[in-house]
């Protein structure tokens, strides 16, 4: 019997991959995976939680791509870049579809884009969260991050000092805020 197992799942995975060669088979990720030979259904959490995980890869990926020395790191790290992306977006997309109105799921896409720097698409993002969980010190700081590009010093000082109100210890919004006074400052002096 385990001879027939073993069989069993060498014969499928040589027909996906010669399904995936003919072009039969999407690249694209599916929402099974296979566990033990069999497939089982992600949960929305679990797509929400492989999002999550392809987002800070994808954000970490950026940093390296400034330090790459060489033309082919720099295409690796690209190749790299687009894969955890495309990731990020089938996740984010499953989620969405199962639980469209989930405050982490606005969450990572308001950061997605925020890096993408669609700032005004993000801030209405932001402001979803805001709306479910006030005392989202992540949901306020990134809606500074938002209104400090679009210009807005103001509203971006208020929402950083909201999360530092919220999380003491946010030791970015801490940084932003000092970044922040100094702006408002050069403002003030300018008129």
């Amino acid at each position: 019997m385990p001879r027939l197992i073993l069989f069993l799942m060498c014969f499928s995975s040589a027909l996906l991959f010669l399904a995936s060669f003919l072009g039969c088979a999407s690249n694209e990720m599916t929402t099974e995976e296979t566990v033990y030979g069999g497939l089982v259904p992600l949960k929305p959490e679990e797509h929400r939680h492989r999002a999550e995980i392809a987002l800070n890869k994808l954000l970490s990926i950026e940093q390296d791509l400034e330090k790459a020395d060489s033309e082919t790191m720099r295409e690796y790290i690209i190749w790299e870049r687009n894969r955890y992306e495309k990731e990020f977006k089938y996740h984010l997309k499953e989620a969405k579809k199962h639980i469209p109105n989930d405050a982490q799921v606005n969450m990572l896409e308001g950061a997605y884009l925020l890096f993408q720097k669609e700032y005004k698409n993000a801030l209405k993002l932001f402001e979803k969260v805001l709306e479910k969980e006030p005392k989202s010190a992540g949901a306020h700081f990134n809606s500074a991050l938002c209104y400090d590009p679009l210009g807005d010093i103001e509203q971006a000082y208020s929402h950083c000092a909201k999360a530092l109100q919220l999380d003491p210890k946010f030791s970015k919004a801490a940084y932003l805020i000092v970044e922040l006074e100094r702006k408002k400052r050069e403002k003030e002096s300018q008129h």
